[in-house]
């Protein structure tokens, strides 16, 4: 479509265009991407492909389900569950793991 543009000397500029922000071009757009996933005899979704990144996120969420189970279950390490009790707000905080800190969090040191 930009190449018959272009040939019929037209100049095509791509830009960043807020959404959701009532801009007809844009809402047209939306709407237009909302019906094209839809099968039009019965209104039923027919886009059924997911993102890597949405399986990515969930799996990485699942895995860190399994891993607070675990870590709930586990007989040692409850100095480090009573400091860090959700494994999610342990990874948040970027904290280098060293053998002072280990020490420290465990009580040996």
């Amino acid at each position: 479509m930009v190449r018959n543009l272009t040939q019929q000397n037209w100049t095509t500029y791509f830009g960043w265009v807020k959404a959701h922000a009532g801009i007809e071009g844009n809402e047209v757009a939306d709407r237009l991407a909302k019906d094209a996933t839809q099968d039009q005899k019965d209104g039923t979704y027919v886009y059924d492909r997911i993102p890597i990144s949405t399986i990515a996120s969930m799996v990485k969420e699942e895995g860190l389900k399994k891993w607070q189970a675990q870590r709930e279950k586990a007989v040692n390490g409850a100095s480090c569950r009573s400091c860090f009790p959700k494994v999610d707000q342990r990874l948040k905080l970027r904290i280098p793991i060293t053998p002072e800190f280990t020490a420290i969090i465990s009580g040996h040191g």
